[in-house]
């Protein structure tokens, strides 16, 4: 996994990685006081217009993934559930 870009704006950063040498994978982390977001946007589209927001002179320049590359179609939060990605830290130490 290569990081190609990173942008860095006020409550927002935006990656973009490649993997596996061939699979463009844009990455957009909003945080707030209280709220984290993780946004992965495998079309570009979002991350490209978000980024316009910021700098009007933007232009995206990877190849963008073809319609059919990748289906994500699960919740993390969801899998935790089965997987127990998350879990309390005890902080009594």
């Amino acid at each position: 996994m290569d990081l190609l870009e990173k942008k860095e704006y006020k409550n927002f950063d935006f990656y973009t990685f490649k993997i596996d040498n061939h699979f463009i994978l844009n990455f957009i982390y909003v945080y707030e006081l209280n709220k984290d977001v993780f946004i992965l946007d495998i079309k570009s589209e979002l991350y490209e217009n978000l980024l316009k927001n910021f700098d009007k002179e933007y232009i995206y320049k990877f190849e963008k993934n073809k319609e059919d590359v990748l289906d994500i179609d699960i919740s993390i939060v969801k899998e935790n559930n089965f997987f127990n990605y998350f879990g309390h830290e005890d902080m009594s130490n």
